[in-house]
C-alpha cells in the first residue's frame, strides 16, 4: 500500500501517514490479508524518467 504524503495529497504530514499506515496494517492483518505500507513523500522528485512501465 503506497501512502503518499505532502502538499496536495490527502495525507499532508508524516505523522498522519504513519497513523494511517498502522491502521491499514492492523485492519488487513485482522482479516488475514498480508500488507506492507510504503510512505512516499510527494514533495520531492522520485525520478526524472519514471513512468507506468515501472
Amino acid at each position: 500500500m503506497d501512502i503518499i504524503t505532502g502538499h496536495g495529497t490527502f495525507v499532508a504530514d508524516l505523522s498522519t501517514a504513519r497513523t494511517l499506515s498502522d491502521s491499514i496494517a492492523t485492519l488487513s492483518t485482522s482479516v488475514s490479508v498480508p500488507v506492507r505500507c510504503l510512505i512516499t513523500d510527494m514533495n520531492h522528485v522520485l525520478g526524472h524518467s519514471v513512468c507506468n512501465a515501472v
